[in-house]
């Protein structure tokens, strides 16, 4: 057996650089980074640089630079997630030791850059990139329109899920105890939970044993609040507020629907998880998420900010338990290849090219 020192010599070293670390951060882009970082690591030298400065620290960035190579001498591979500060880090040290980089665009920071000069040193790096990876076909579309990104350069990697966690969990919650909706994000405009609201008021009345879980905080939770109270649904309406990602898998997996109503997305870690977990889901046809929701396949799409849609999706699942049934283990099989594992082996196969090309 080789000593633990030369098996750590032999394999080759990533840096991941990130603005979202779990469990300091509980988003999409957190959990892609640990996990795939978890698995990477079997195979890898991964280490992490968190960056958790202003989104473009263009000031700050040499002093970060200089921080990192006092750290770790030598890199071999940099993998950017972000098109922010990390892509900017990831590229000065790649000029720095003419080592490879790709960024991983994840969503909102390539869909609304903030401004023309963001937008410029975005696309300076992004065409720039050794490789570029995106969590859906509609960001792909969008670096090559808006970023002009070479095609050619760019792949498809998407969230996943923990396979074994949500499988533990499927164990545990098999018997449906009573019929629950079950919504998970930040409560902000862009996720758009007021919708949802003026939706389940519709149906409340025809479904008065129904309760409406939300998971999440944000800036609306009092106007929402106020909105329960003038439409007496503070019995039928739960805030539970921020949730630990193993409490929010297990209330997804005791729910009977889960919804998501966002006017904007990249692609939702929780929608994939919701689907693995055998849940019938309800969300809006914005961003990638078309792309694994099929209407009346696995699952209902909706236009964003109609609340009768909201209800009438609602209505067609809640008096259709076979219909659910039916979505539910649709959707399960439609996300079977996106584990976590899974979507580290194509990481693996990207690093392992673009090591080679540079060797």
């Amino acid at each position: 057996m080789r000593p633990a020192k030369q098996y750590l010599e032999n394999k080759k070293n990533v840096l991941l650089i990130t603005r979202e670390l779990y469990p300091f951060a509980t988003a999409g882009i957190a959990f892609h980074v640990f996990y795939t970082s978890k698995f990477l690591s079997e195979k890898f030298n991964i280490y992490i640089l968190h960056d958790s400065s202003h989104p473009l620290p263009l000031i700050f960035i040499p002093l970060r630079l200089i921080r990192f190579t006092t750290k770790i001498k030598k890199a071999d591979l940099i993998h950017a997630h972000q098109a922010l500060s990390p892509a900017i880090l990831a590229y000065l040290i790649s000029k720095l030791y003419h080592i490879p980089f790709i960024v991983t665009c994840h969503g909102s920071e390539i869909r609304y850059p903030k401004n023309k000069l963001v937008w410029l040193i975005q696309s300076f790096i992004l065409r720039r990139a050794t490789y570029v990876t995106v969590v859906s076909e509609e960001l792909k579309k969008i670096l090559i329109q808006n970023y002009y990104v070479d095609p050619c350069r760019i792949s498809i990697i998407r969230n996943g899920y923990d396979e074994k966690e949500i499988n533990r969990l499927k164990r545990e919650t098999e018997v449906e105890k009573s019929e629950k909706i079950i919504f998970v994000g930040s409560l902000r405009p862009i996720k758009d939970p007021y919708t949802l609201l003026l939706g389940f008021i519709k149906i409340k009345t025809k479904y008065p044993d129904v309760k409406l879980h939300i998971i999440g905080d944000g800036p609306l939770r009092e106007q929402l609040k106020k909105v329960c109270m003038e439409n007496n649904l503070c019995s039928s309406v739960i805030f539970e507020g921020r949730k630990t990602h193993r409490e929010t898998l297990r209330s997804i997996a005791e729910s009977t629907i889960f919804i998501m109503t966002s006017i904007g997305e990249g692609l939702p870690t929780v929608l994939i998880e919701a689907m693995a977990s055998g849940k019938p889901v309800i969300a809006t046809a914005v961003g990638g998420i078309p792309e694994i929701v099929k209407h009346e396949i696995n699952g209902l799409l909706i236009p964003p900010r109609c609340p009768e849609c909201v209800a009438q999706a609602l209505d067609k699942l809640l008096s259709n338990p076979d219909l659910r049934k039916k979505y539910g283990k649709a959707a399960e099989e439609s996300v079977k290849d996106l584990s976590w594992r899974k979507i580290s082996e194509q990481y693996e196969e990207i690093y392992n090219k673009l090591l080679s090309e540079f060797e």
